[in-house]
């Protein structure tokens, strides 16, 4: 037979052993409502918190110090912020049900005194900031939302990597492979942007997606390649884009420059991934061919060639074996002399440019070698454009 505990309280003390004594007035009345025979077995062979209640640890009973407290915490730590939110934590001995009213009572409490004393508001469903009581120790977490921040980076230079890019023979240790420098790269983009994004906005950690990738030897241009920044738990919210900007490229230079558009939000990211297979990017770069060929001094312009690309050998190790559909819009080959050629090529998202040229040893077909009737090579390689939908 279930019991309500504000009908005999003293049986359910008397029979399930339920330390009651060890509760404050406000959870004791809260808990009369809520707990019965049934789930009170959960309190049984508690002992108190040493902190005046077992559940709250007398938080119940300094509402005001309290909220002045987490206030006070959130100055300290230099957190900006107009929004926030409190979330509260039992200790997980306890029973989740009963609890849910005393927990009501203290988030709303709490942030009722916070909004007054501060003049910030509560938000319960997108909050700058989030207060988490760990009760009844006590023990407060704080974690901002993070910032999204939408852009395009240009790299100017090349053999710089996308991302830092760890010795794999020695995890990043040091060794012959490396040069005893634990990375086959000296510079990133990814460092060399987030690295003044974290000083700038106090955040840690601080994550670059870009929609795509470049390899090492191959410059970004023009407009540059889309990427969306995002900065966790960041101290600071009150900067503008052209701000944050400024303070990136003066890192960043003479290797990466960034121009940043908007704040957006996470689901960004996922529609940039998405999206990038499907953009038309725009390469310009220099081809030499094996034997002498002949252009016309206009160009030659090939179009609409639809591909099957194998995963390249060069990075068979890192990659399954796939065989990817992609497709050449358009490629306009200008003459340098007999044996090489400027070029100018639009692309589907993904697509192996250098493979396309060399033909990876079949793996690509059609190709350019096999156009041409005599073996190419991309000598440079630039992205200078990504048309996104």
């Amino acid at each position: 037979m279930v019991t309500n505990l504000k009908q005999d309280p003293e049986r359910i003390r008397r029979e399930g052993g339920t330390r009651l004594t060890d509760l404050c007035a406000p959870c004791y009345a809260d808990l009369c409502g809520e707990l019965t025979a049934a789930s009170s077995d959960g309190f049984r062979e508690l002992t108190g918190s040493g902190e005046g209640c077992m559940v709250c640890g007398g938080l119940s009973l300094d509402l005001d110090a309290s909220a002045a407290q987490l206030l006070r915490k959130a100055s300290e730590e230099g957190y900006i912020y107009s929004t926030f939110r409190v979330n509260v934590r039992f200790r997980s001995d306890l029973p989740h049900e009963p609890l849910v009213k005393v927990k009501s009572r203290i988030k709303r409490g709490l942030g009722l005194r916070m909004e007054a004393s501060s003049g910030k508001v509560v938000d319960t469903t997108s909050p700058e900031l989030e207060f988490t009581l760990n009760l009844p120790s006590r023990r407060l977490e704080l974690e901002s939302r993070p910032v999204y921040l939408e852009g395009r980076y240009r790299k100017l230079v090349r053999y710089i990597s996308q991302a830092k890019w760890v010795c794999r023979s020695c995890g990043g240790r040091g060794c012959l492979d490396c040069g005893f420098r634990g990375r086959h790269f000296s510079a990133s983009v990814e460092e060399l942007v987030t690295t003044p994004v974290s000083v700038f906005l106090k955040s840690t950690p601080v994550y670059l997606h870009a929609g795509g990738r470049e390899d090492v030897d191959v410059r970004a241009l023009g407009k540059g390649r889309p990427f969306v920044l995002e900065a966790c738990d960041p101290r600071r919210r009150d900067f503008s884009a052209a701000e944050l900007e400024e303070y990136i490229n003066a890192y960043a230079q003479p290797f990466v420059e960034v121009e940043l558009s908007k704040l957006t939000t996470r689901e960004r990211v996922a529609e940039l991934k998405q999206s990038s297979e499907r953009n038309q990017k725009l390469y310009t770069g220099l081809v030499v061919f094996q034997h002498s060929v002949n252009l016309p001094d206009t160009g030659l312009t090939l179009r609409d060639i639809e591909l099957v690309q194998l995963t390249p050998l060069r990075m068979l190790g890192n990659r399954a074996d796939l065989a990817r559909r992609k497709r050449i819009f358009k490629m306009v080959l200008k003459p340098v002399d007999l044996r090489k050629a400027e070029f100018e090529l639009v692309c589907q998202g993904g697509t192996y440019v250098k493979e396309f040229i060399s033909g990876d040893d079949g793996r690509t077909m059609p190709n350019l070698s096999q156009i041409m009737g005599t073996q190419a090579r991309c000598l440079e390689l630039d992205l200078v454009d990504v048309y996104s939908e």
